[in-house]
């Protein structure tokens, strides 16, 4: 599935997320952590609430989540993110996460 399959199916080709500096310091440390070991391991409450608050700005910035074809949107969303070498032929994901 190519990029321009999935601007078809969104409103918005982008989205804005705004956190507050204290906000994005604590999902920098997360996400840092999650990206070197590969587990996300909380070590603080306030890493819980930074996603849940990520999850209420994108929640009210995508349409997509209540549309009745969602799992096809999400999944030609996660297909056009993935290198071509990752990508079968037929626009499908080769080795798909379990």
């Amino acid at each position: 599935m190519k990029e321009n399959e999935m601007e078809k199916t969104t409103e918005k080709p982008e989205v804005t997320i705004n956190l507050t500096k204290v906000e994005a310091l604590v999902l920098f440390d997360l996400l840092s952590r999650f990206s070197e070991s590969g587990r996300m391991d909380f070590v603080h409450k306030a890493e819980n609430q930074v996603l849940w608050n990520l999850c209420c700005i994108l929640e009210s910035a995508l349409t997509e989540p209540f549309s009745e074809n969602y799992e096809k949107l999400l999944q030609t969303a996660r297909v056009s993110l993935l290198p071509t070498e990752q990508i079968n032929d037929d626009g499908t994901e080769r080795g798909r996460y379990t």
